[in-house]
């Protein structure tokens, strides 16, 4: 039987501070659990964006590094930020349970975090809930340990099984019908340019392939097809891919535009004709279901859980290849008609798989089982 209501701690070291997949996900969660009447609150570095949260939901925070900032995941510092990181979360958890608090689930999204969490888990019987944001063995080997795991592609089960011997239940991730009803409008409102936009939505680091699109964009110029691309998204390699474009020659078809506020957005995806992620790897790719629901046509890659996500509403190319990603978006451009089934199957996908009011319940409800195994 289930707690009538849960108490979950939910820790993660960025959910305060920047806007990445993940982060959207523990947002989902977070509202997933509440909707289902369960109490929830976080442990997180202190950041800007603590006010993201609910009212109801209760934040602890532990003070940032010296030297801390949204890329030091990218480089060495991760690992001394990381070690201090755990620390201070003990440290927080000790605070919190002499104060009186108790929890029924801890919440975990990466390996650091887990680690900790089944350290608590032996000292005071809580449960644990780890969810794998993409598969690496160390994200799996900890998964494995904890009350109960979630894997939140087939490509990440299925790593999980072939490596480690287990098969944690897979639910995807979703938008919630607020935001379903603004990509309908935005179908709706699509406006045709002149000259036809890529847009790309990613953080400008390594892992997403903004420098393939960029090498991509110089073949598609040199091929005499007019097409501009329009990267949004803010991140460690700006400096770099600005280099890029200027070397390429690119400063007429190619715009860095760094982050933008919603309204914006919106008309991005409204003027955009196709959706570009030439990503290295995914361990799902939350923007490629806002593209899908924006009735885009897709050029992506094979790595990780993209084609999982995706299915048949996209046309997939190798990694790394900035030939087969413009040869994809030049395919596209020329054949209309092929263009407006991948956006249908697009919108039609999302519609069926990725409702976050189907999903959520399935969140809370493993929540509620690795209480009910506790007890």
């Amino acid at each position: 039987m289930p707690l009538a209501q849960l108490s979950v701690l939910l820790i993660h070291r960025w959910v305060g501070s920047r806007d990445g997949g993940a982060e959207t996900h523990i947002d989902l969660i977070i509202e997933g659990l509440r909707t289902a009447g369960h109490r929830v609150e976080v442990i997180t570095r202190a950041g800007a964006r603590i006010d993201r949260f609910p009212p109801g939901v209760r934040v602890h925070t532990v003070t940032s590094n010296l030297g801390e900032d949204d890329n030091s995941y990218t480089d060495w510092r991760v690992y001394p930020h990381t070690m201090l990181f755990m620390v201070k979360v003990w440290l927080k958890l000790v605070h919190l349970r002499v104060r009186g608090r108790k929890f029924d689930v801890v919440s975990t999204h990466f390996a650091t975090e887990a680690i900790v969490s089944w350290f608590w888990q032996r000292l005071t019987g809580a449960s644990s809930v780890h969810v794998l944001e993409g598969y690496t063995s160390l994200e799996a080997r900890w998964a494995k340990r904890a009350t109960k795991a979630i894997a939140i592609s087939e490509h990440d089960a299925r790593e999980c099984v072939r490596e480690h011997g287990f098969l944690p239940p897979v639910i995807d991730i979703g938008l919630p019908d607020r935001v379903l009803a603004s990509f309908e409008s935005i179908r709706k409102a699509r406006r045709t340019l002149t000259v036809p936009v890529v847009l790309m939505v990613a953080r400008l680091d390594h892992r997403k392939g903004v420098d393939v699109l960029l090498r991509a964009m110089r073949e598609i110029v040199d091929a005499g097809v007019a097409i501009r691309a329009v990267v949004v998204g803010e991140g460690i390699e700006r400096a770099r891919l600005q280099a890029t474009i200027e070397n390429l020659e690119l400063g007429e078809h190619v715009e860095l535009i760094g982050s933008v506020d919603q309204d914006r957005l919106c008309r991005l995806w409204t003027e955009a004709s196709f959706f570009a992620l030439p990503t290295r790897y995914e361990g799902f790719g939350i923007v490629l279901i806002e593209a899908m629901a924006a009735g885009l046509p897709i050029v992506t890659t094979t790595v990780g859980a993209v084609p999982d996500v995706v299915g048949e509403a996209a046309v997939l190319v190798p990694p790394d290849s900035p030939h087969a990603c413009a040869e994809a978006i030049l395919m596209l451009s020329r054949n209309p008609v092929m263009a407006r089934s991948l956006a249908d199957a697009a919108v039609a996908r999302v519609s069926t798989r990725y409702r976050w009011a189907e999903l959520g319940p399935q969140y809370a409800a493993v929540y509620e089982q690795a209480a009910g195994m506790r007890r």
